[in-house]
């Protein structure tokens, strides 16, 4: 399997992706909100273009679109216990830009190279709860028409996201032919991420 790079990006699609967002998103520590890229997005496209390429093509990002402003936010019970909260981390407008171009390209390389399986429904375009749910339905009913009975096995991880090992996904990624040098411009992403403190709430 060949090393597979990523693609760059160009004007249009950058322009594109400005058009689309959600003037009503909240900024992050650059203080820049989605109106103001609207406002200027004819005008500084070209420079988006050329800064979005260079953590695909040099794995150079600038650290401030790296640096989240992190805020708790209650999820449920007892303010005053810690561990009722979730921590929300707002990126910079433009981070997210790039999270989307980058995202875009290592999904079309895992669906080109049959990575995802048919039951995966979540994080999947055109997949939703609702197809997770149908797919479930239909093997426990064609167990039923056979004559056999199904055992339910359901998981609920606390804070799954965090219990994600990251280096062991990075190597995953590599194993599906992704070339290296994109790969490791994930990892200070997720490694070396200076985390700001929110206010409380």
């Amino acid at each position: 399997m060949h090393d597979r790079k990523l693609d760059s990006t160009n004007v249009h699609e950058v322009n594109d992706l400005i058009n689309n967002l959600n003037t009503s998103n909240a900024c992050g520590i650059d203080g820049v909100t989605a109106r103001n890229l609207k406002d200027a997005g004819p005008g500084i496209c070209h420079v988006l273009t050329y800064i979005f390429n260079k953590p695909i093509t040099d794995c150079v990002c600038p650290q401030l679109w790296e640096t989240p402003v992190v805020s708790p936010l209650l999820i449920e019970g007892d303010r005053e216990c810690s561990n009722n909260y979730r921590p929300i981390s707002l990126l910079p407008i433009c981070s997210k830009l790039l999270e989307r171009i980058i995202h875009d390209r290592i999904y079309d390389h895992l669906r080109e190279v049959d990575f995802l399986t048919d039951s995966q429904s979540g994080f999947r375009k055109g997949h939703s709860t609702t197809t997770c749910l149908l797919s479930f339905l239909d093997s426990i009913f064609k167990e039923i028409d056979v004559g056999r009975v199904s055992g339910v096995l359901f998981l609920d991880l606390k804070k799954a996201f965090d219990s994600v090992n990251h280096q062991q996904l990075l190597n995953k990624l590599t194993d599906t032919g992704l070339d290296g040098s994109a790969v490791n411009e994930l990892d200070p992403i997720w490694e070396t991420v200076t985390r700001c403190a929110g206010s409380m709430m």
